[in-house]
């Protein structure tokens, strides 16, 4: 990448700061409903600047505590997470990124992309979103990163995770409102905070 290419890539993120920055001014508060806080991690990835993005990911998580995002998102910041050798966060980042999205590190690694036949209708979209993925192991930001990722997801414990989340999604599919339904949902929530 030049200079020039970089130049441009950081007046990006700029601006979109800055317009985030005018909603809140006008507004009083954030009316993001163009998703512009989701944009400027793929930037930070795509000038290798981690240091960048672990500012904007805890000015993001300052004002957007709540916030659902994109597995894109998460995976981004597991990354920025990685880089900066928060590996444990960066573990909780990926989980994250798979709740989001459970075909979204099939398709980072360009591996089949997993069949969840009670699913396929509900997940059709999901499923069309992994396939969109930028990123690839071999890009450098990645090189060190994928590896890592590989290990995370191939142990015993993730792989638990992974396969309880998709029986807790094919259980929600006929499960009507009622406390089971919210025993199911909560479930999975657990998990994410005992994973460690």
């Amino acid at each position: 990448m030049t200079i020039k290419q970089e130049e441009r890539i950081r007046a990006k993120i700029a601006a979109i700061r800055e317009e985030i920055a005018r909603e809140k001014k006008q507004w009083g508060g954030y009316h993001d409903g163009r998703g512009l806080r989701y944009e400027p991690p793929q930037y930070f990835v795509q000038i290798n600047d981690f240091k960048g993005a672990m500012t904007y990911f805890r000015w993001f998580q300052k004002n957007f505590p709540d916030d659902a995002a994109y597995a894109m998102f998460w995976f981004e910041w597991a990354w920025a997470l990685f880089k900066s050798n928060k590996i444990k966060e960066a573990g909780e980042k990926i989980l994250e990124a798979y709740l989001a999205n459970p075909f979204w590190i099939d398709a980072f690694f360009k591996r089949p992309l997993r069949e969840v036949n009670e699913l396929a209708d509900k997940l059709a979209w999901v499923k069309q979103q992994a396939q969109k993925m930028p990123y690839a192991p071999a890009q450098l930001q990645f090189i060190d990163f994928a590896p890592w990722l590989m290990a995370f997801v191939s142990t015993e414990k993730f792989i638990d995770f992974a396969d309880e989340h998709i029986a807790v999604q094919t259980q929600l599919l006929t499960e009507p409102a009622g406390l089971k339904r919210n025993e199911l949902v909560g479930r999975m929530d657990l998990k994410l905070k005992n994973y460690a």
